[in-house]
């Protein structure tokens, strides 16, 4: 957990303690950088923040592409989870034509990071 309220931190500490499988790694950092900085980092499977900032967004997923990000809006604890997924397309064999096809189309990748660069909305994910 980054940077959550205690309230709300308590809510998901609350929430967890429900289900045995579910394990809290470390304590809640207080920043993004101080969490970055902790072991345990490595290691998480999903990180819980309030922070709904692009930038913040961009750094977690970086530096922890394998974990699923969980942001909750501290108004009304509207949820959105941001997690990269790692594809395999079978193309067949490549000629010459389809490698340059391969290589022009990339809009639904482009697509896909462009959106960590909007504002979240309600309803808009």
């Amino acid at each position: 957990m980054v940077a959550l309220p205690a309230l709300m931190e308590d809510l998901v500490r609350r929430a967890c303690a429900t289900d045995a499988s579910v394990e809290m790694l470390a304590p809640s950092a207080a920043t993004v950088e101080a969490f970055l900085r902790a072991p345990a980092m490595r290691d998480a499977d999903i990180i819980i923040t309030v922070s709904d900032s692009v930038d913040v967004s961009r750094v977690l997923l970086e530096r922890t592409p394998t974990a699923r990000l969980l942001l909750i809006e501290q108004q009304d604890g509207m949820g959105y989870l941001t997690e990269l997924r790692p594809t395999r397309s079978r193309l067949g064999p490549i000629s010459p034509a389809e490698l340059m096809r391969i290589i022009a189309n990339d809009g639904t990748h482009r697509a896909a990071w462009a959106m960590l660069d909007e504002p979240m909305v309600q309803g808009s994910r």
